[in-house]
């Protein structure tokens, strides 16, 4: 982590928890090396921030991180970046003229993940966080949203009390969410 470190150095007093924090979260402990790193590889890359997406991608490859990982994560974040715009735009609008809609993004990346699927769903879940995703969700549906997700949904959207269907903003289309293996609609 010596390039991120000397990142974090530079941060601000008001950022101390951040600087104090870092090394933690991109140490393997509940999550595996190549989840870690691709996590945060993804992160970085939904930032935006250049010094950050360089730091954190040299250091991952210096952890060992495969080529795929890497790939599977920037792709994250550009796939997230898409559908977390377009899905996001349609819950704020919140007219049913919008939510029936198709949205014909292409996503062929989904079909060629590198590493494995259920890390590519969690990079995916991370930069929709990052996004502002308010669903609270990672499958199309109320009832598979928390409950924490659907009352948020129903605050900001009192019009909507029943949900309603279509995709959250979590997910790609084409992509479920499992506690296992990932698997393709």
């Amino acid at each position: 982590m010596e390039q991120t470190a000397k990142l974090a150095e530079g941060f601000p007093d008001v950022a101390k928890d951040i600087r104090i924090n870092l090394p933690n979260v991109l140490t393997p402990a509940t999550l595996n090396a190549d989840q870690v790193w691709g996590t945060a590889v993804a992160c970085a890359h939904a930032s935006r921030n250049d010094a950050l997406k360089q730091a954190i991608e040299a250091d991952a490859r210096a952890a060992g991180i495969g080529d795929g990982v890497l790939a599977d994560a920037k792709a994250a974040a550009v796939l997230m970046g898409m559908n977390n715009v377009i899905y996001r735009f349609k819950h704020v609008i919140g007219k049913e003229d919008y939510e029936k809609k198709p949205v014909k993004l292409r996503m062929q990346r989904l079909a060629q993940v590198t590493s494995n699927k259920a890390d590519f769903e969690l990079f995916c879940l991370a930069v929709s966080a990052i996004n502002n995703c308010q669903s609270g969700g990672a499958e199309a549906g109320p009832d598979r949203r928390s409950r924490l997700g659907q009352r948020a949904h129903r605050r900001d959207h009192p019009r909507r009390r029943g949900g309603g269907g279509g995709l959250t903003c979590a997910s790609p289309p084409d992509v479920v969410l499992t506690s296992g293996h990932g698997s393709q609609r």
